[in-house]
């Protein structure tokens, strides 16, 4: 006997919106209109017009398989909208095959009847004869119905088929029949609900519930409410096993348990709500959780391959306490449109490539853990770590767009190129900032402040950077070449701020103020301190390295002593302030200001061309002590040395061509040249010329001085 299966209108074997094809008849009967073309041939038939493309799946084959072989027939009923379409009908034959997830035609050659439709319907009846096919347990026959043209086909026109009819030989008993007798497997699921074939289709349009398990293990398989996705038991399973499966609720899908997801690129998906009561794992590349209203997770959420996916376009939380979010495989992407919030325990991102983001807000109540090579946390407006958020690979970033604060304990950045970044505000670090490896960075484009302990940056280029403010209220060392320290506004150290290392910079913008009497110590080459505004330190600044320098474009005030202690240093831009003491101790240190130079106590230039110069003005109190050849005091303005009481100021010059030049004037009390006084009336056999606007030269010191012109 033969097997005769009716295409029918229903799709409950089938894969999305493909159709049924069952050996019982339909019930009423529907159509498909397909549009011609100018000289078509061939085209798949349609639901409506230009729509959906149409096939029929039949039933899953039984235990043993079978063998398809001779005539295979196939019945369609049908009409033309206009003679003008030259159209008539034709059919493939194909094989589902459930191994390889993929549709093979058994058919060797379109099957057609070239008998032209009429404007009336009626019936064709034609056969194939396919190759011979082996079907294994749980595959699948599809068949798919072409408009074939008999002449060469118009344009613009129509032809309709009909089937899922109820009653045989009528308009619409469109059906195929193959020579084999075959009983196909029924879909139906009394308990355990178990997708295991590609394209299995279960849909309730109102409420599915299952109370045991939901399984769904090929590749598309998919599960579809319109309303209540309900998993009530409490040891219920939701597994979904293979590529592409997909779970799908528009309102709310729940399960007090766990939910499973293992394949590549499976999907679950909610329009409002999902909620899981226990854990929820994703194991496999590219799978992806979505909840466009709100994803609830008690437990364990665990994101563990690849380009896993977990997104909420409302809110994604975790609520048990010790709860844990995993982030265990390159590419797992954590996504919250709204907010990731209520981590109650640990957040680990512990492979490359990880995402944590939050538009709105991220919570975590105890330890954040970024663990391999580029991991991100990103929350786009605040950021809340009670405990210790640890960035330790390189390229690690974590980014609050607005604010990434309230970090009570430890903030540790320990891998080459870490990035910890806030747009808005960094701050209200209480304990420790640590930024340990080279090129790690610590960025607030407003404000990084409140560091109440100790800021270190040890290695090589790690960078500091508060675009606005940045306060550190205890210690801040910088311990490697080309470490930063910057603030587009202004830095306060309240205690120490030591940089040790050749080219670190220490850079405020506006100015640097520190709040108590501290020091600052400048020991490797290179070393550099920039105020655009003014720089004040209230001990000791020492640069003792080649090249070290201290600039600030406004005014740079030292209110104890300034060392300037190797080659080449530089200290000062516009105008520089010692109260006590300036030592300049190396060959060709310079000492520059734009505007002014001035010194309540004693002024030693002590090595070969050192230059003490400003533009304008040169104010000494007490002694100035120009100590080796060639050093040089120029003032392009005027000089003037005023004792603190009306006795004398000294000035010293003890080797050959030291050189004191005033161009505009001076004023001068006594002159001590290798301890004879000098005075206007003194007599010499060199010559010390003066004159107002002219250049003030006192050579040759080692001659007694006989004369002075004024």
């Amino acid at each position: 006997m033969a097997t005769k299966l009716f295409l029918r209108e229903t799709t409950g074997v089938g894969r999305g919106t493909s159709k049924d094809m069952l050996a019982a008849a339909g019930a009423s009967i529907t159509t498909g209109v397909t549009a011609t073309t100018a000289g078509g041939t061939a085209i798949q038939w349609t639901k409506t017009s230009g729509g959906t493309l149409l096939e029929w799946y039949s039933g899953r084959v039984p235990v043993g398989g079978f063998t398809l072989s001779g005539t295979v027939t196939f019945n369609g009923w049908g009409l033309e909208s206009n003679g003008a379409a030259n159209s008539g009908i034709g059919a493939r034959l194909y094989r589902y095959v459930v191994a390889s997830n993929t549709i093979v035609e058994v058919t060797t050659a379109l099957a057609k009847n070239l008998t032209e439709w009429g404007t009336t319907y009626s019936v064709r009846n034609f056969t194939a004869t396919p190759a011979s096919t082996g079907f294994v347990e749980n595959e699948r026959l599809i068949v798919r119905l072409f408009l074939q043209n008999t002449s060469t086909m118009g344009a613009g026109r129509t032809s309709t088929i009909t089937y899922d009819a109820g009653t045989g030989g009528a308009n619409g008993d469109t059906w195929c029949q193959i020579n084999e007798t075959i009983t196909f497997k029924t879909e139906d699921r009394s308990a355990a609900c178990a997708f295991t074939e590609g394209n299995d289709t279960l849909v309730a349009n109102t409420t599915a519930n299952t109370n045991a398990v939901l399984t769904k293990t090929e590749a598309a398989d998919t599960f579809v409410a319109n309303g209540t996705v309900v998993f009530a038991e409490r040891n219920a399973v939701l597994a979904l096993t293979e590529t592409n499966d997909t779970l799908v609720a528009n309102t709310t899908a729940n399960t007090n348990a766990v939910l499973t997801k293992t394949e590549a690129n499976d999907t679950l998906v909610a329009n409002d709500t999902i909620a899981i009561s226990t854990t929820l794992s994703k194991t496999e590349a590219d799978d992806t959780f979505v909840g466009s209203g709100t994803a609830n997770t008690n437990a364990v959420l665990a994101v563990t391959e690849a380009t896993d996916t977990l997104e909420a376009n409302g809110i994604v939380e975790t609520t048990e306490d010790f709860a844990s979010a995993d982030f265990t495989e390159e590419n797992d992407i954590l996504l919250a449109t709204s907010q990731i919030g209520n981590i109650n325990a640990v957040s680990s991102i512990l492979e490359a490539n990880d995402t944590l983001v939050a538009n709105t807000t991220a919570n975590i109540i105890a330890s954040l853990s970024i663990l391999e090579t580029d991991d991100i946390f990103i929350a786009n407006s605040t950021a809340n770590v009670n405990s210790i958020s640890i960035n330790t690979e390189e390229n690690d970033s974590l980014v609050g767009v607005s604010e990434i604060g309230n970090v009570n304990s430890t903030l540790n950045i320990n891998e080459a190129v870490d990035t910890l970044l806030a747009t808005s505000q960094i701050g209200n670090i209480n304990s420790a900032l640590t930024i340990l490896e080279a090129n790690d960075i610590l960025v607030g484009a407003s404000e990084i402040g409140n560091v109440n302990a100790i800021t270190t940056i040890q290695e090589a280029a790690d960078a500091l950077s508060g675009s606005s403010n940045l306060a550190i209220l205890v210690i801040t060392s910088i311990t490697e070449a080309n470490d930063n320290t910057i603030a587009n506004t202004i830095i306060s150290i309240v205690s120490s701020l030591s940089k040790t290392e050749a080219d670190d910079i220490f850079d405020g913008q506006c100015e640097t103020v520190p709040s108590i009497p501290a020091q600052d110590f400048w020991t490797e080459d290179n070393d550099t301190i920039i105020s655009a505004g003014a720089s004040s330190v209230s001990s000791l600044t020492n640069i003792n390295e080649e090249n070290d320098s201290v600039i600030s474009d406004v005014e740079f005030i030292n209110l104890a002593t300034l060392n300037i202690n190797e080659a080449s240093d530089i200290s000062g831009q516009a105008s520089v302030s010692v109260s006590p003491q300036l030592v300049m101790g190396e060959n060709d240190d310079t000492l520059v200001a734009i505007g002014k130079i001035s010194f309540n106590g004693i002024l030693n230039i002590s090595e070969q061309n050192d230059s003490f110069s400003t533009n304008t003005k040169i104010v000494i109190h007490p002694f100035i002590n120009v100590n080796e050849v060639n050093d040089a005091l120029v003032a392009n303005g005027i000089t003037i040395f005023v004792p603190f009481e009306p006795v004398l100021a000294e000035l010293s010059l003890t080797e050959e061509d030291d050189t004191i030049k005033c161009k505009c004037g001076r004023i001068l009390n006594h002159l001590f040249i290798n301890n004879h006084i000098a005075s206007t009336q003194s007599q010499s056999r060199s010559k010390i010329t003066a004159k107002h606007d002219q250049p003030f030269i006192i050579s040759k010191p080692t001659e007694y001085l006989n004369k002075i012109k004024i």
